[in-house]
């Protein structure tokens, strides 16, 4: 009587349930998951892009030299560069998925430039764009503060 009480295992009927609830929740996020990546791509893009930037400004400033971000749009690539010696430290690819373009007045040669202080050359914007056209703006200030936000 005690071994009747305690099963092993589950029943053909249990497994074939729980599968399909598997699948129903599976059905159900799939597309809420596939929705969200081009956003996803966005963020990354726009904090890569920052973080390089102020990659290139501490550059600057710890070995008192220029570096720059250097865009290349239409072949979808920007790199970082020592100015002086014009040394290419970092390529990027640009993904497919997203439009990139300088809002302007913008950079002279689609160049960010960092000076001694740590400050830009020229202040401007780079906006970058999804397929769901959602937008981040990433601006470089005077000062050589990087500020991503979102624009709509």
């Amino acid at each position: 009587m005690l071994n009747q009480s305690f099963r092993h295992g589950f029943s053909l009927i249990e497994m074939v349930v729980l599968i399909s609830i598997i699948g129903v929740v599976t059905m159900i996020t799939m597309p809420l998951i596939q929705n969200y990546q081009p956003t996803l791509r966005l963020n990354t893009a726009s904090r890569n892009l920052a973080t390089d930037l102020r990659y290139a400004q501490q550059r600057t400033v710890t070995e008192q030299t220029n570096y720059q971000i250097a865009f290349d749009l239409p072949n979808r690539t920007y790199q970082v560069i020592k100015k002086a010696t014009g040394q290419i430290i970092k390529t990027v690819t640009i993904s497919n998925d997203l439009n990139w373009s300088i809002n302007q007045p913008g950079f002279t040669n689609d160049r960010v430039e960092f000076v001694i202080t740590g400050a830009a050359l020229q202040a401007g914007q780079l906006v970058i764009t999804n397929r769901q056209n959602r937008f981040l703006t990433i601006e470089i200030k005077p000062s050589g503060y990087v500020k991503i936000s979102q624009t709509n």
